[in-house]
């Protein structure tokens, strides 16, 4: 298992139709999802940031080639790119942040 979290924005003004296409995600996108082992995945968004956080079963290199090799990602792309300005390395990679804490605590715990 491994945790990431990756970092992009929004174009001005694509908020609305960003937040209407996560409302309804296409089934079968989210059947690709768990095809490529992502689980746990969560997008926040503040203004036109947004904020990635996701597990993938075994490691991102293969999750992303499954996706990446899909038709259906593919349309999805499609379908976004009007919306998104995406932070990519040099190398057209996603921008990943690096881990700097973590808490694995439990649900229901409470400090006095």
């Amino acid at each position: 298992m491994q945790r990431l979290c990756f970092i992009f924005e929004l174009n001005p003004g694509a908020e609305t139709a960003y937040d209407d296409a996560h409302a309804d995600v296409w089934p079968e996108m989210r059947d690709l999802l768990d095809e490529a082992g992502v689980y746990d995945y969560s997008i926040f968004r503040d203004g036109t940031m947004l904020y990635a956080f996701l597990k993938v079963t075994h490691d991102w290199e293969t999750s992303s080639r499954i996706i990446g090799s899909s038709e259906t990602q593919a349309r999805w792309e499609r379908y976004m790119a009007p919306l998104i300005a995406w932070q990519k390395d040099p190398d057209d990679h996603l921008h990943f942040c690096r881990e700097v804490f973590r808490h694995d605590g439990h649900a229901g715990a409470v400090s006095d």
